[in-house]
């Protein structure tokens, strides 16, 4: 983001499903032509599959307004990022979800793990 609001960098399109907020003049892949491209970088926080229910919930219940602050979620979005809060279930199924479009995607492409 530093690279291309320093006029060093031209981003043509966004790999996600809708424009960025930091970017709004910057056209989705889908938009540009190329439907059905989108690929999100994401992250969470994540635990070993072990944890009790109730430590998940905990830390879930604890980091959530830290990145809904005020102070902190205008700089992850200036940054290109998009701050959603989910529960630890919702997270579970979309990066799953995610894992199997993207492998699905990288075995019809013929992409292979670098070496």
């Amino acid at each position: 983001m530093p690279l291309i609001k320093a006029n060093r960098l031209r981003a043509t399109a966004i790999t996600g499903v809708r424009r960025l907020p930091a970017l709004p003049d910057v056209p989705t892949f889908g938009e540009a032509g190329f439907p059905g491209t989108e690929l999100l970088g994401w992250a969470g926080l994540c635990a070993p599959a072990s944890t009790p229910a109730p430590i998940v919930s905990k830390l879930n219940e604890l980091s959530l307004p830290v990145y809904l602050d005020p102070k902190v979620r205008p700089n992850l979005e200036r940054q290109g990022d998009e701050v959603c809060s989910n529960t630890p279930s919702e997270f579970t199924a979309f990066s799953q979800q995610e894992i199997t479009r993207v492998t699905r995607l990288a075995k019809e492409l013929q992409i292979q793990p670098g070496r």
